[in-house]
């Protein structure tokens, strides 16, 4: 498994459960890592990102809260908003083109 996909897999992990204050330390603590890579390591940031994106249908975009909408609602509100207040210009570009290709990171 990658990195990118193991730091997916934790962000996901962390994100499923909507009480951050009984989530294990390790698992919030791994959860986190991904905000930290978005200033630390940018381009880790964005391969994971881009991780957690692609696991998610369309269907996610439906009237009903789903784990999707949380998962996706957060990346954006955390990791992504941290690599695009660190290094927009470097990763505008990508992001804007990965926006097109698709509705879940338009």
């Amino acid at each position: 498994m990658t990195p990118a996909n193991q730091i997916a897999n934790e962000w996901i992990a962390f994100q499923r459960n909507p009480n951050c204050n009984t989530t294990p330390h390790e698992i919030s603590d791994r959860g986190f890592a991904l905000d930290q890579l978005a200033m630390d390591d940018p381009h880790l940031a964005w391969a994971a990102i881009l991780a957690v994106v692609s696991r998610y249908a369309d269907h996610v975009f439906v009237e009903d809260r789903t784990e999707a909408k949380r998962v996706l609602g957060m990346s954006g509100a955390g990791p992504l908003d941290n690599l695009l207040a660190d290094h927009a210009d470097e990763f505008i570009t990508p992001i804007e083109a990965e926006a097109r290709r698709g509705r879940r990171l338009g």
